[in-house]
């Protein structure tokens, strides 16, 4: 299968963004897998698959809503697997808005695995249309864990603070919250959890409105920020999203569950 055919195929399903690379990805590649304690030891095979396939992404409608499909073909990490006797390279993954991934590997001698080192297929061609088919719903359900970690933190069923102020504050910036963002802050507003920190001070450097394209598209502004250092999104729609665009789940809760658990 060629690339000009792959694409063909992936069309009917999805909607097909090609990556652009600053520079030369196949000089990149090489430079990865020729480095001096790589563990292929003959790279050629798993240089003309990415050379042919790489900078792919696909994206699709997830079966729950809310839910993007996101797969791509790129090149990653090598290691050596004990179990198959054979340096693998991480050569794509799939992704959903549940911020987990699973990733696919490719060994020296062109046989393609899963992550949990499961043989999926011995040739391009049968790679490729299991990549274009395999499904990805994984979402796991807020723990209790989750639960009593925001209770702590002050959060309750209901809550619901005074954010008039800040409503004022943002709506003279010209920055105008809708409803379900309205909602979001006046239920988790000034929740400090773990890593997590939802504000609603302007002055801390949020609700500055930004819009992410391609990858997961939305409309957000800032609100907190997690691990100290990467902001939270809000979307328009309630939404919460890294400072990549990449949606930390379905809804509010499942994003702190991610975060929370991470």
């Amino acid at each position: 299968m060629t690339r000009e055919e792959f694409l063909e195929k992936a069309k009917k399903k999805y909607e097909i963004i090609i990556l652009k690379y600053n520079g030369s990805y196949h000089d990149l590649v090489l430079k990865r897998l020729n480095k001096e304690n790589c563990a292929v030891k003959d790279i050629s095979k798993i240089n003309n698959f990415l050379d042919e396939f790489s900078l792919i992404r696909l994206i699709s409608d997830g079966t729950m809503k809310n839910d993007k499909i996101s797969k791509n073909i790129s090149c990653g990490l090598d290691s050596y697997w004990e179990d198959i006797k054979a340096g693998v390279v991480k050569i794509a993954y799939i992704a959903n808005t549940s911020s987990k991934k699973i990733n696919f590997y490719m060994s020296e001698s062109g046989d393609f695995y899963t992550e949990n080192h499961e043989k999926i297929a011995d040739n391009t061609d049968d790679f490729l249309e299991y990549f274009l088919n395999v499904p990805y719903n994984y979402h796991e359900p807020p723990s209790e864990y989750t639960y009593q970690m925001l209770r702590k933190a002050g959060w309750y069923e209901g809550r619901r603070i005074d954010i008039s102020e800040l409503i004022t504050d943002c709506e003279k910036d010209g920055v105008f919250l809708t409803n379900k963002q309205k909602e979001f802050i006046s239920e988790f507003g000034n929740i400090k959890v773990g890593e997590v920190s939802i504000e609603i001070e302007k002055d801390n450097g949020c609700y500055e409105p930004c819009y992410f394209r391609g990858y997961f598209s939305a409309y957000t502004v800032s609100v907190g920020y997690y691990k100290t250092v990467v902001r939270i999104y809000l979307s328009s729609d309630g939404r919460l999203y890294n400072d990549v665009g990449v949606p930390f789940g379905l809804d509010a809760m499942e994003a702190f569950h991610i975060m929370l658990n991470d």
